[in-house]
């Protein structure tokens, strides 16, 4: 029997390219799931502020994968909003503000006109000339002055909606003021989030810098393909495309502010460029206390439920009043003359008094139904209010959990590129499993940036909601929430 032969085995740089490319996706994977029962040990400042930054995928996991970065106490740094009374400044600018802002000055002076009565003195005078058949020829006159009585409660109901309405512009101006805030935090994050993936891209493009020269350096050597060169190139030219991208992303958001706030666009841009981007912000901060007070106090800032519930009482005291004007009010009033050719005083009282009829029943039936719908429109906000509640409560809870998936698997699979690019660079790994290990790496990076932004965001929005951030000057927030 003649002895089988043995095979030799395969070299090094076989098994590192054929296996790397299956065991760097597998490696992103099976990491995050494998760490999430572990204790979250304390990070330090740097990795922290690593999270949001775009390091390159070939040394940006230096670190253990394990090292999951903990919660830090701390507030953000100023920096990662402009300053408070740049902002404030801006809101204050907004024409939607200013419209509401005007909308109460004029309710102001609408309360004022309920509160003074509609009723006003009336001056009538007459002149005429008397002719009789015998040819007899005089001039007579009559002067009179008369004005309505508001009927006893009329007055009353009158000072309370203009109180009511007074009430309801004022929130509707923290409405303004809230909705303005929100698009402002929303366009700067924006930006933020641009800036970071413009930063992801350039370190992006000197790693595919780093290949390209890698690949022609083995092309000359004879050790790689003119196929590989031209997959270097084609990848290179991706990445400047991605990058170009993502300039013109952050461009736009740059124009976004400057359009909407053209008086404080120098400030913000200033604002943006001290916050540099490859910095990034910290790791998302944990609730500090219990939902349910969260969202009963983000509840009794809602300034458009403020102005809701504002308007059903301001509905439900017309009706009354409309229903009060089935009684109408009385006209009083004093006339004199002189009659007979002028031969005669007349001197004496007026009284005049409307019919009620049908127009006025008609007309307190529909306020009446016009107060149910203010009522049924108030519960729908509540409802909408409570549920938007609950869900950035929630979001922001998640949020944090959500990061520190996408960090772990950003940091795994950076740790993969590292190793198969330096593989790569030793001829131990070939150019197309190095290129993929790459792409899943930034692939991550950006998941988990949009990851810790996104946690931010719900951070900051209920700090918003909360009145602690940002406060609207109009109204603040009301306990008596039902």
């Amino acid at each position: 029997m003649t002895r089988p032969t043995e095979r030799a085995a395969p070299p090094a740089s076989w098994r590192v390219s054929v296996l790397a490319p299956l065991l760097a996706p597998l490696l992103a994977l099976l990491l995050p799931l494998a760490t999430t029962a572990q204790p979250m040990a304390p990070a330090s400042a740097s990795n922290a502020s690593s999270a949001f930054s775009t390091t390159d995928p070939a040394s940006a996991a230096a670190a253990p994968a394990s090292a999951v970065p903990a919660v830090q106490p701390a507030a953000p740094r100023p920096a990662a909003l402009p300053g408070n009374d740049l902002v404030l400044d801006a809101l204050e600018r907004q024409p939607a503000v200013q419209q509401a802002r005007h909308a109460r000055l004029a309710a102001q002076h609408a309360a004022g006109m309920l509160d003074a009565s509609p009723h006003e003195w009336t001056l009538d005078a007459g002149l005429q000339q008397r002719r009789a058949d015998s040819g007899a020829r005089g001039s007579e006159w009559s002067l009179g002055l008369q004005r309505s009585l508001r009927l006893p409660g009329k007055a009353d109901l009158d000072r309370q909606l203009g109180e009511a309405g007074l009430r309801e512009a004022t929130a509707r101006e923290a409405a303004a003021w809230q909705d303005a805030g929100r698009e402002l935090l929303d366009r700067w994050l924006d930006l933020l989030a641009a800036r970071g993936q413009r930063s992801l891209q350039e370190q992006q493009l000197a790693s595919a810098r780093q290949s390209q020269d890698a690949v022609q350096r083995r092309h000359r050597a004879g050790d790689a393909a003119q196929l590989d060169v031209q997959a270097a190139q084609a990848d290179l030219a991706d990445v400047e495309r991605q990058l170009a991208v993502a300039r013109s992303a952050e461009a736009r958001a740059l124009r976004q502010l400057q359009q909407h706030y053209p008086a404080q666009a120098e400030a913000l841009v200033a604002a943006a460029a001290h916050h540099p981007a490859d910095e990034g912000l910290p790791p998302p901060l944990r609730p500090a206390e219990e939902a349910a007070g969260t969202r009963l106090r983000m509840l009794s800032c809602a300034a458009e439920l403020q102005a809701a519930r504002a308007a059903a009482d301001r509905a439900d005291l017309l009706a009354r009043r409309v229903e009060a004007e089935r009684r109408p009010d009385p006209t009083f009033g004093v006339r004199t003359a002189a009659e007979a050719y002028r031969s005669e005083r007349v001197i004496g009282l007026t009284l005049s008094i409307p019919f009620s009829g049908n127009y006025r029943e008609q007309a307190a039936r529909e306020a009446w139904q016009q107060a149910q719908g203010s009522h049924a429109a108030l519960d729908r906000l509540q409802r909408e209010a409570d549920l938007a509640a609950q869900e950035l409560i929630a979001d922001a809870g998640e949020g944090l959990q959500r990061w520190q998936l996408a960090d772990r698997a950003a940091r795994a699979a950076a740790e993969s590129a590292r190793l198969m690019q330096r593989a790569h660079t030793l001829g131990e790994a070939d150019l197309h499993p190095t290129l993929q290990a790459r792409r899943l790496a930034i692939d991550a990076q950006r998941s988990a940036q949009e990851a810790l932004l996104s946690a931010w965001r719900a951070h900051w929005q209920l700090q918003f909601g909360q009145g602690n951030l940002w406060p609207s000057p109009a109204a603040g927030c009301n306990p008596q929430w039902r």
